[in-house]
Parts: structure tokens; sequence; C-alpha cells
């Protein structure tokens, strides 16, 4: 009933009440009187809070006041708990996307300080993620010639820079590469994710297809 109606009642004497169903009550003693308050969270009742007393007695009208601020306290506190489970492990899922993606991912400061690397990102590179924490993104990529810096206000306005660049991992080796990056919220706090794809085998592909275009022209031209 006080679901149904969201509101509290004391009910005096449980036995004389019809809204209270015999039988359905705590094991091993009988109630004499009860007050019952709704538990509201977001403007609907999501519960309600129950008490009772075992020996004669009543409870007054102060009792109810009390059980309902309680209601309304145990509300918060039960929709904040949800929300804090659902935001963990809406974490955890990206936490396992992150981790598990096939590409580097590299999130890092506005100025481009690294924060946090994928695995992948440390097997490309070379350095462990403990090295890549506090390095500067510029220290591991050079965009190819000809390509205009990060246009920050874009970033900011929610829209994805993507360009091709040059990795550098530990050993000197110089890695072709596609970059996207793009606004995130990581932490609590806004970030840049920079997510690197390896295109070697796109850029030997492109040099075979130009040598054959370069060969079959010279061959067109001969007598």
């Amino acid at each position: 009933w006080v679901a149904n109606e969201g509101e509290g009642v004391i009910i005096p004497a449980v036995v004389e009440d019809q809204r209270v169903v015999p039988g359905e009550q705590f094991e091993g003693f009988e109630a004499q009187a009860m007050a019952v308050a709704p538990i509201f969270a977001q403007g609907r009742v999501i519960g309600i809070l129950q008490a009772i007393t075992p020996t004669s007695g009543v409870f007054d009208p102060d009792a109810l006041l009390v059980l309902t601020g309680i209601g309304n306290l145990a509300g918060s506190t039960i929709q904040h708990a949800q929300l804090f489970e659902r935001l963990q492990a809406a974490h955890k899922r990206y936490r396992e996307l992150f981790d598990d993606s096939v590409d580097p991912i590299l999130i890092t400061s506005w100025d481009g300080e690294v924060h946090e690397s994928n695995r992948q990102a440390a097997v490309i590179t070379e350095y462990t993620s403990r090295q890549l924490q506090g390095m500067k993104i510029d220290q591991l990529h050079d965009a190819t010639p000809g390509h205009k810096s990060v246009n920050m206000d874009k970033l900011k306005s929610g829209k994805i820079i993507s360009y091709e660049a040059l990795l550098k991992n530990k050993s000197g080796r110089k890695i072709p590469i596609q970059v996207n990056v793009r606004k995130v919220v990581f932490e609590e706090a806004e970030s840049l994710q920079w997510l690197m794809r390896d295109i070697t085998e796109r850029k030997e592909l492109d040099s075979l297809r130009e040598d054959l275009i370069s060969m079959i022209y010279h061959d067109l031209r001969s007598p």
C-alpha cells in the first residue's frame, strides 16, 4: 500500500488492519504496531522502510517523520551506489576494450604528456607502460611532411583528426602509422586519445604499385 500510494503510514494495531497480510511478518514474533515509509529515488518509489514493535506500544507521528527522513537518505544512498556500480562497470568495459585493442592506444593530456597506454602500444614502441608514462607524444611519432599541426579547436569541439606519421620505437625503427586523435574523458578528466594503426603493409603495396606503374610507363615509352 505504501509503495503504491507513495506515502508513509502508522499502523497502531497490526491485527486490525486489513492491509497487513497475516503470516508475512518477521519470523519468531508477531508485530503489534508498525510504521512504514516509502524510499524515494529520482521521484519514484524504489522500496519501503518498515519499523515494527513486537511488544505493546505504538508509534507517534514523530516516528514516521524520522522513518521518512531515513527513507529519503536511503534512497539517495541506493541511487548513488547504483550509479557508482554502473560507472565502475563502464570503466571496466572501457579498460578491457582499451587493453585488448589490436591497435596501439595512448591517452595524453592536452599538452601531449602520456598518462596511459595499452599493451599494444608497449609492444610496438618497445617501451614498457611505466616508461611511456610522462613521455611526450612528439617523442613517439613524427607527422609526414606537409601535415599541419593538430588543430586543438577541432579536437575540443569533438571532431576526430586523422593523419599519417612515422612511429619511432625504442630501437630506432620508424614504422608508418595512421593516427586518429579525439577528445575523451579518462579518469574524470578531459584527455586526448591517440589511436595508431600500423600501415606498413599498405605502404609496401603502395610502393609496389608505384614501381609497377613506373615500369609500365617506361616500357610504353620504349621503342
